[in-house]
């Protein structure tokens, strides 16, 4: 999937007016999602039969009696990657790389003035 936005973002780029880069985004989805949608349409499939039905999803805090050895140091390091993933990189790090080139000419501009 990762793989694909990529490509979407490279083909994007080429694309001279918006109109183009909307039609190929949503044709590019629609290729992407065909193994899923062929999946999903497959009843007798062997495989889904063995597998069966999911049953149970458990939370992270969804009241475990059984806790791992180390529980409290490994839920502190959960909660700082958290804390770093939706704090930084996905609002810090955008926010600098789209900023950083317009900041950079103006700083270099006044530079060059004085």
């Amino acid at each position: 999937m990762v793989i694909s936005e990529l490509l979407n973002i490279f083909k994007g780029s080429q694309r001279a007016k918006a109109q183009d880069l909307i039609t190929s985004y949503i044709g590019f989805g629609a290729i992407i999602n065909i193994p899923t949608i062929y999946l999903a349409s497959i009843d007798n499939l062997p495989v889904k039969a063995s597998i069966g039905k999911l049953t149970a999803k458990t939370g992270r805090k969804s009241g475990q009696k059984e806790l791992m050895p180390v529980h409290g140091f490994y839920n502190f390091v959960y909660l700082i990657h958290k804390w770093f993933y939706n704090s930084f990189y996905f609002y810090y790090f955008p926010f600098v790389v789209n900023y950083y080139p317009f900041f950079k000419v103006l700083i270099q501009k006044e530079i060059n003035e004085k």
